[in-house]
């Protein structure tokens, strides 16, 4: 099933991005973003440049957590032209993934690639540091793992978005360093 509706905005974006793929494809990919996490008391997406030495992604979708009032990366997205390589996208986005992950001290982050209306979706954990996927193989940097946005197929992205609401990445548990008992004598 397409994650792209029949009508409305989302189908306008994408038709767009189809014809004028190279400039407009990020634009459907933010619109669709802006809808699959809608509940603006929990998420907040938002485009993304930092001065931190965090490589810059397209979107990072973050989770409000009322009870401790914090706010915590979910979800970085990576966009890019489909003359760019599968190699590049990837690379990028892994880079800002284990940056956040070190940074905010996470037990893992999701990631989305993109490249045109097509994407892929993985995860990156503490332990392992690699893009895992959430479907498809290996990450082996083809185009063939790549789902197109309105292709039968693309109903695992929906899938994706319902596992990282469920799931939200958790801080690393801090390692409390272990000390001898004084001798009594």
């Amino acid at each position: 099933m397409s994650i792209v509706p029949s009508t409305g905005l989302v189908r306008k974006l994408y038709e767009d991005a189809v014809q004028d793929i190279e400039y407009k494809s990020a634009s459907f990919w933010y619109g669709w973003l802006q809808r699959a996490f809608n509940d603006q008391d929990v998420y907040h997406v938002f485009e993304f440049s930092s001065d931190d030495g965090l490589r810059r992604v397209d979107v990072v979708i973050q989770r409000y957590d009322e009870n401790n009032d914090t706010l915590s990366a979910l979800l970085w997205v990576e966009f890019e032209h489909p003359s760019d390589t599968v190699r590049t996208v990837e690379a990028q986005a892994l880079d800002a993934a284990r940056r956040c992950i070190m940074r905010d001290g996470l037990e893992f982050v999701y990631v989305m690639t993109t490249l045109g209306v097509s994407f892929r979706a993985w995860t990156v954990t503490y332990e392992d540091q690699v893009l895992e996927p959430f479907h498809g193989g290996p990450a082996d940097a083809t185009r063939s793992q790549y789902i197109n946005a309105g292709s039968y197929e693309a109903h695992v992205l929906e899938r994706f978005v319902a596992r990282v609401k469920e799931h939200h990445p958790l801080r690393v548990a801090p390692v409390v360093p272990s000390r001898s008992l004084p001798q009594s004598g």
